[in-house]
């Protein structure tokens, strides 16, 4: 428990990381069980199961896992960027 509170709760790229990460398994979850037809945020729900595993991918990729690992406002930012990416897809593709 001390790994994760010390490496990923108490920095903010953790904190996205690990939000994001419940957010979108809720997600997929729900769309399992509850939706039977096709949305119009169906690529959301879908993706909802992937994106746990691509955020630890960037999360691992920027160093936030090391324990010496400085956290900055880029780092950040592309986290909460690529954390929003499924619903920056769907919004473009309804514009489209």
């Amino acid at each position: 428990m001390n790994f994760i509170k010390e490496r990923i709760l108490n920095r903010r790229e953790g904190q996205i990381f690990f939000w994001g990460s419940i957010i979108y398994l809720l997600l997929f979850i729900s769309s399992q069980i509850v939706f039977t037809h096709k949305t119009s945020f169906s690529f959301i729900l879908w993706m909802g199961g992937y994106m746990p595993l691509v955020l630890a991918i960037f999360y691992f990729k920027i160093g936030g896992f090391k324990k010496n690992y400085k956290s900055n406002n880029f780092d950040s930012a592309l986290m909460g960027v690529i954390s929003i990416v499924p619903i920056i897809v769907t919004i473009f593709a309804k514009l489209r």
